[in-house]
């Protein structure tokens, strides 16, 4: 072997390694994200806490579980979460009026065949322009900025079944109304609203629990992270 050959040979031998140890290191990297490194997207939460209450206010049961956002397909009651966060930031849509929705199976828990959701017990903002036996307008909505959440508060009455027993919260969703994009958010429209469903999830382990004529105090805490 003459001494030129010899130098490539060597010359060859010692590059190769170095070549593989890059594309290995550079494949690494890339699949591998370093510890501590930010990560992307944006989780919203919804806790929420229902109270079954007696005649006399007495609790009667209790129940906490987590929800989900509510996207369009997801049946039962499909959602609009991603078309309303669109249409709020993108300032084509102004916020409009929060609802509580509880929903049964086979028997619901409330029910007026003249109101916009049929089927179901809503809990809706005292300004809300519908009126029906299963419309319940006594929702609050507060803010905490500090810690960036949304609280919605608000009771309704099971009145659709009287005599044929306890009855069970098989699902539950929040709901956000959307107004014109004029529509001041501090003053919403309150009728021919657009939105839909926000935040929902089947409840866990659902059972009778509901009486005809109990109250159920809901409450959900929409927060993100």
């Amino acid at each position: 072997m003459t001494l030129n050959r010899f130098c490539g040979w060597v010359l060859r031998s010692l590059l190769v390694p170095i070549v593989l140890l890059g594309v290995a290191s550079d494949a690494f990297s890339q699949a591998a994200p370093r510890e501590g490194a930010p990560r992307e997207g944006i989780t919203v939460h919804g806790h929420w806490v229902i109270d079954v209450r007696n005649g006399d206010g007495s609790l009667d049961s209790h129940m906490e579980f987590e929800n989900r956002l509510a996207l369009p397909g997801d049946e039962p009651f499909g959602g609009a979460d991603n078309r309303i966060l669109a249409a709020l930031l993108g300032r084509s849509s102004s916020v409009g009026v929060w609802e509580i929705q509880l929903h049964g199976v086979n028997i619901d828990l409330c029910q007026d065949l003249t109101a916009p959701v049929v089927n179901g017990c809503v809990i809706t903002e005292p300004l809300a322009a519908t009126v029906a036996a299963n419309y319940f307008k006594n929702l609050t909505m507060t803010t905490n900025l500090q810690a960036g959440t949304v609280t919605l508060k608000g009771t309704a009455r099971t009145n659709s079944c009287s005599g044929c027993g306890p009855l069970a919260v098989t699902h539950v969703n929040t709901a956000l109304r959307t107004c014109a994009a004029s529509s001041a958010p501090s003053s919403p429209c309150t009728a021919n609203q657009n939105g839909g469903v926000f935040t929902k999830t089947e409840v866990p382990d659902p059972k009778p629990f509901v009486n005809f004529d109990q109250s159920v105090d809901v409450t959900v805490v929409i927060s993100f992270s």
